[in-house]
């Protein structure tokens, strides 16, 4: 997916993601590729299991041992990330990129208040005096709309939303260039979860930051990104601009993922679902569309070839029928 000619802040080509199973490798992210612009906002939305946490932890260089990525680059701001030593890619996280996990109560130490959290950062890395440490915590405690009372707490003395607060707050603490957010608004309830997607909005406008984000609700993506990757089984159904896919979707699996999203407009309507389930990663069909099994518009093709991904107006499409209505000369 190209964005623009603009040199990319970050920049993922032919990445190959594969993990340990009973002796053997098996790819769990397929020759994803994708560039952001310094200050652009990148959305990957798929189900669990699709590789989107994969993916963003590898950016962050935050991938477990038993990852290992087999081919491809990752690039940010010139510097090819696989090639740096382990110094070089901490003295990156925090300064450069950040990143807010998605259990923010496993994610905080139980045992600190949010104060010394927020500002450790800030005393080991930035080498600031604890009174300008605090001091920017206080600052930042503002910017994610707590109170400054809350510093002085535990993890556990706040509510769901406020500890993602902290966490954002954390990853902010030393004004990163890249933030990823892996589903920030999970398990929240309504109120609050529109809260913090305004409040993340606002945030990545203000600084000009880079925003890449993980979610399984594409309703998130389109309040926050310009641009999205819809993925699945670890490969690229569709991508491009947000606008364009969400209000016309190509893919078969993008609409249903759109069709599986409450709203407002739909009250009254029973809700349509994506049939059947995602096949776990020893069992996908590896010959053939990986969507294929739950694809209500598959054909045999579909199932004995695996179709490329094809540029088209506005987006990338990896699907024969998508291809063909755009007036692509794919037999079905």
């Amino acid at each position: 997916m190209q964005n623009n000619l603009e040199k990319p802040l970050l920049s993922v080509q032919g990445m190959n993601l594969s993990v340990p199973y009973r002796g053997e490798r098996l790819t769990a992210v397929r020759n994803l590729s994708f560039s952001l612009p310094v200050g652009g906002t990148l959305g990957i939305v798929g189900e669990s299991g699709s590789g989107k946490t994969l993916t963003a932890l590898a950016v962050a260089g935050l991938s477990s041992p038993q990852i290992r990525m087999e081919s491809g680059t990752i690039v940010y701001d010139g510097r090819e990330m696989t090639t740096l030593d382990p110094d070089s890619i901490r003295s990156l996280r925090g300064s450069e990129i950040s990143m807010v996990f998605q259990d923010s109560q496993g994610a905080l130490n139980p045992l600190m208040r949010n104060i010394d959290q927020v500002t450790e950062g800030l005393l080991l890395f930035e080498h600031m005096k604890p009174v300008d440490a605090q001091k920017r915590a206080e600052e930042l405690f503002a910017q994610v709309e707590l109170p400054s009372g809350a510093l002085y707490k535990y993890p556990h003395q706040l509510s769901g939303g406020q500890r993602q607060r902290v966490m954002i707050a954390i990853a902010l603490a030393r004004k990163p260039r890249l933030l990823i957010a892996d589903e920030p608004t999970t398990a929240l309830d309504v109120t609050t979860r529109i809260q913090l997607q305004q409040l993340l909005r606002r945030l990545q406008s203000e600084s000009g930051m880079a925003l890449l984000l993980i979610s399984h609700d594409i309703t998130v993506i389109e309040y926050l990104c310009q641009q999205v990757i819809v993925l699945y089984a670890g490969e690229v159904m569709e991508s491009g601009l947000t606008a364009a896919i969400t209000k016309q979707p190509a893919h078969p699996y993008t609409k249903g993922l759109l069709g599986a999203t409450p709203s407002y407009t739909k009250r009254g309507n029973p809700l349509q679902t994506v049939q059947g389930v995602a096949e776990s990663l020893q069992n996908r069909p590896w010959q053939g569309c990986a969507f294929a099994p739950r694809c209500p518009q598959a054909k045999d093709m579909c199932r004995k070839s695996s179709p490329p991904l094809v540029k088209q107006p506005n987006r990338d499409v990896r699907c024969y029928a998508a291809q063909h209505d755009a007036g692509n000369c794919v037999p079905l």
